[in-house]
């Protein structure tokens, strides 16, 4: 397929009252329109990311679920999904993050990660789940019989993660390393089956220890034979580490609040933890002294040290700031200031390794950090987006951006890939438990809106029916960084107090708390799924709706800061060419009007905006005639389609949701056409690195652009397959060809 600029013929000016005026279909006879082929060409653009350490193979992965750490300093992790296959990852003492292996066996058809990871002298060992993808794979070698699914443990050496010695019974060979794979577990698939993941692995040189929830056991293998030696009973067992002694010490249940010590033979031992009030156990380890580390993923979010385990133990301080993230001002990230420690370790000189996550968020996302024995920071690595799309705020000119739990600072005098800094986590789960950002998975678009002089985040779904519509207002005297939900368009109910069926809640109260007098019942919300919503600067609110468009009209800001919106809406007709709206942005200050939708054509995949994109001018008198019309990139029966776009300055960029061909072009992920705003002429394209691992653009709103006073632009793309955003700097009087 190739793209043309389809241009409108004149178009009568119409005069209809100015208010509600937008809300009639005043439509004119469609005049006659002009097809212009489309030129090809690359612009120059500076290539950057943010929110992730690093932007290729040597990637940060999406979240922790499983850490073990050496006593070289070497940290390994487990996760069960990571999107761009970084399952297993490996990060060097000095804070390198290791390429992940060409042939890694824990992701891809019929592989996946896990929650548990050890090692010892000679192997890592690490849980995962083995799948047939419904019965497609077919190899007793490698995959379960049809209708069952494996959970078990890999074995692969230190020296490569990629490859192993088989041992006899292993599986795998097909897209993993042969027989390095231990079925632990074989059970029937279902949606419940999640639950058997072995939770927890430790290890000597001659003996492997796995917990198993499955049957409640703790079964130990040999660590060069991989076969079973013994078993026993231990109820909700969780995590294990072994102490300096050789007894395994199992913490009992999830985010526990005690443990109990065994010696390696199953048999119990007199000395047990119970953890302070409020304390909760989110990772814990034995350190070369002797000590334990708990994680505490409490409200106190720090570690606490037990000392005498192996005789009487006691609680002998804490490492960390009481309180952590949200001690000083709230949200700000610091040295020692901890939240949700799900990972931690140690090395032979002490160091300590501190894996922080997102964990009671949907979202994924982790920094970990190494401190010196005396507690000093000696480097942090990040990874904390996954569909997630940041966005400028536009009174910083350019040098703040928000994210769907984070903020950055940017300066645009560094190096490429080192201009935003993590500066902020903005959920607070103590204080704001029912936060959408906890409640429903939430990941895509964020604008950044000032009303008034307040200031309000706002976050889409990624392109699902489960994803809520939110504003957050900022507080910085009473929540520091923290975002409070203040209104919330949803149809779960999963909340407090939530009705059945689509409804809005506002904050009427101030309190960022969900009372049952909050609540109205709207249908706004019911045919949100697959479809996107803008908020223009002026506050209105314009929703795409498998057809139609609806506008939610701004009513200003009650006493509490709070915007008042009443639950109704308007609904307007998609205007020609369009039969069907899939995105919108407005400019209540130049009056201009973007649509994106179809023209009677289908789309390959539901979450696509629509092959066309049009602009109207004088959409608040009701003019409803398109000043031009594009058909945009894409290749017909396939993904390589467009999937978002933003308008800044004097040009609109479309994002294309993934690679492919449009006649002899080749379109690369990550594309982004730019057309000139006011003639819908095409400018040029930009595409990023391909060495990065770029994944698909996977979110109804993945892109968001800003104009700097200086006239760059400043251009963020969501990516899923690295857990980063691309960062574009673009001018438009730089020449052609990429740097």
């Amino acid at each position: 397929m190739m793209r043309f600029l389809l241009t409108a013929a004149f178009a009568p000016f119409l005069v209809v009252p100015a208010s509600r005026a937008a809300d009639r279909d005043t439509t004119p006879t469609a005049q006659p329109i002009q097809a212009v082929a489309h030129t090809w060409r690359r612009l120059a653009v500076t290539n950057s990311w943010f929110a992730n350490s690093y932007a290729d193979a040597r990637f940060m992965p999406q979240g922790i679920e499983g850490m073990h750490v050496t006593p070289d300093g070497a940290t390994y992790t487990n996760i069960r999904w990571e999107e761009g296959g970084g399952n297993v990852g490996v990060v060097t003492a000095d804070g390198e993050v290791q390429p992940r292996p060409q042939v890694p066996g824990y992701f891809g058809w019929g592989h996946g990660g896990g929650r548990a990871v050890t090692a010892n002298s000679n192997y890592v060992f690490f849980s995962q789940n083995y799948n047939n993808e419904g019965g497609g794979l077919k190899n007793p070698d490698n995959w379960p019989p049809t209708g069952k699914d494996w959970y078990g443990i890999s074995r692969r050496s230190r020296s490569n993660i990629g490859s192993g010695p088989a041992f006899v019974g292993g599986k795998g060979g097909k897209d993993s390393p042969v027989g390095c794979f231990l079925p632990v577990h074989e059970v029937t698939n279902s949606t419940k089956a999640d639950a058997v993941h072995i939770r927890s692995l430790c290890a000597s040189d001659d003996e492997l220890f796995v917990s198993c929830p499955f049957d409640n056991q703790i079964h130990v293998y040999d660590a060069e034979q991989m076969t079973l030696k013994r078993s026993w009973t231990v109820q909700d067992a969780w995590q294990l580490a072994r102490d300096g002694k050789g007894a395994i010490w199992v913490a009992i249940g999830e985010d526990a609040i005690m443990l109990k010590r065994y010696d390696a033979k199953g048999n119990p031992l007199p000395q047990s933890i119970t953890l302070p009030e409020g304390s909760r156990l989110g990772s814990f380890c034995v350190d070369g002294s002797g000590r334990m580390l708990i994680g505490d993923v409490g409200p106190n979010e720090c570690v606490l040290i037990y000392e005498n385990i192996t005789t009487r133990p006691r609680l002998a301080g804490t490492f960390g700031i009481k309180h952590g993230i949200y001690s000083g001002t709230p949200g700000a990230l610091g040295p020692l200031k901890f939240n949700q420690v799900r990972g931690i370790g140690t090395d032979a000189k002490g160091a300590i390794y501190i894996a922080n996550t997102q964990y009671r968020a949907i979202g994924p996302g982790v920094w970990l950090e190494k401190y010196s024995p005396a507690g000093v920071l000696q480097w942090r690595r990040h990874g904390v987006v996954f569909t997630d799309s940041g966005a400028v705020d536009p009174a910083s000119d350019g040098k703040t951006i928000y994210g769907m739990t984070e903020r950055y600072e940017v300066d645009f005098a560094k190096p490429p890939g080192q201009e935003a800094t993590l500066v902020a986590y903005t959920a607070n789960y103590y204080k704001y438990p029912h936060d959408p950002r906890f409640v429903q998975y939430d990941n895509s678009g964020v604008y950044v809106r000032t009303f008034g002089k307040q200031k309000f985040i706002i976050t889409t779904g990624m392109g699902s029916g489960q994803s809520p519509f939110c504003i957050y207002r900022l507080n910085a005297a009473t929540d520091g960084e923290v975002m409070i939900p203040c209104v919330v368009w949803s149809s779960s109910t999963k909340y407090p107090n939530a009705p059945k069926g689509p409804w809005m809640w506002r904050d009427a109260n101030g309190d960022g708390q969900f009372d049952a007098d909050e609540y109205t019942t709207t249908k706004v919300h019911d045919a949100y799924g697959g479809n996107s919503a803008f908020v223009d600067t002026r506050g209105d609110i314009w929703m795409t709706c498998w057809g139609p468009l609806r506008k939610i009209a701004y009513q200003g800001l009650d006493r509490h800061g709070v915007p008042v919106y009443d639950g109704t809406f308007t609904t307007i007709p998609a205007p020609p060419p369009l039969n069907a709206i899939r995105r919108v942005r407005y400019d209540p200050a130049t009056d201009v009007m973007y649509l994106a939708g179809t023209v009677g054509d289908k789309t390959h995949h539901w979450k696509s905006m629509g092959n066309h994109l049009c602009r109207y001018d004088r959409w608040s008198t009701g003019n409803r005639t398109a000043a031009w019309h594009v058909v945009c990139t894409y290749q017909k029966g396939t993904p390589c389609e467009p999937i978002s776009f933003d308008e800044a300055g004097d040009y609109v960029f479309v994002a294309v949701a993934e690679r492919g061909k449009v006649g002899d072009q080749p379109i690369s992920r990550g594309h982004i056409d730019v057309y000139d705003g006011k003639t819908g002429a095409t400018t040029g394209y930009i595409e990023p690195p391909q060495n990065w691992g770029i994944g698909w653009m996977d979110a109804v709103e993945c892109l968001s652009v800003h104009q700097r006073n200086n006239g760059e632009y400043i251009i963020i793309q969501e990516e899923d397959g690295r857990s980063k955003n691309l960062l574009y700097r673009w001018h438009p009087a730089a020449s052609p060809g990429a740097k």
